[in-house]
């Protein structure tokens, strides 16, 4: 049992973030971008969406209420109060799922992960629509192009569909970095508690046989120190003996 618990993740927490499955058995994040831990990576993440969120709600709020112009040239008025919506609700979830890495609190930051896939969802939908369903032929005109060629308009759609499928792989990225670290609270918690237990135990087992060890080399070096008075007499022989010699 105990040769059990030392081969086991529970008996060494790094040990356990190294594993890449977890009971799901869907792979578990371990590092983000092979520089950053999780955590890290999910706060940044984190930040960088509340950046965007905020500034969308700005753009979007300056568009409808005071008429300036916006990133969207085709974006309705409908859109834009819809976009500033989901951007205004999306600020204090992300607040509450900082709070969540914080306090190791696995609920708030799975509260956002639904957000997040929400978010996923509407953006690809609104990607793939601006990227490979509209026209992108037509959009040569605005950047001072007089033909309209099968090379270019081909070259045109191929840089749209590579920007779309890395916008969307980078967005499936941050949402595994996220549920990693979901993963990581609700499984990784209470087995970081176990571990700390067993290495305190198993400590106090190593202190306790190293003060035997130590006693066991003191009563030797003792013994070893302690004179012999009875090595000089005594009878070698039948015939001589040291008293007779001494004499």
């Amino acid at each position: 049992q105990a040769l059990f618990w030392r081969d086991s993740p529970l008996a060494n927490p790094r040990r356990l973030d190294n594993y890449s499955t977890f009971p799901m058995g869907f792979p578990v994040a371990s590092t983000c971008v092979c520089c950053l831990d999780v955590q890290s990576g999910a706060v940044c993440i984190l930040v960088l969406n509340l950046i965007q969120n905020f500034f969308c709600f700005v753009v979007a709020f300056l568009a409808v209420l005071l008429g300036a112009p916006t990133l969207d040239y085709s974006a309705s008025s409908s859109s834009e109060v819809a976009t500033a919506a989901w951007c205004l609700v999306g600020i204090p979830i992300i607040l509450c799922a900082l709070a969540g890495i914080r306090q190791r609190n696995s609920e708030l930051l799975r509260f956002y992960l639904a957000y997040m896939a929400a978010s996923f969802l509407i953006d690809f939908f609104f990607l793939g629509d601006t990227l490979l369903w509209k026209a992108e032929c037509d959009k040569l005109y605005r950047f001072g192009q007089t033909s309209n060629s099968a090379w270019q308009c081909g070259m045109v759609q191929t840089s749209s569909g590579v920007l779309f499928f890395v916008l969307t792989l980078v967005m499936f990225y941050a949402m595994w970095i996220v549920w990693s670290v979901c993963q990581h609270l609700d499984f990784g918690g209470s087995s970081s508690i176990i571990a700390d237990v067993l290495h305190s135990r198993d400590a106090w087992h190593k202190q306790k046989q190293m003060k035997w060890i130590d006693r066991l080399a003191a009563v030797k070096r003792q013994k070893q120190e302690v004179p012999n008075y009875t090595e000089n007499y005594g009878t070698p022989d039948m015939g001589y003996s040291d008293f007779h010699r001494c004499a």
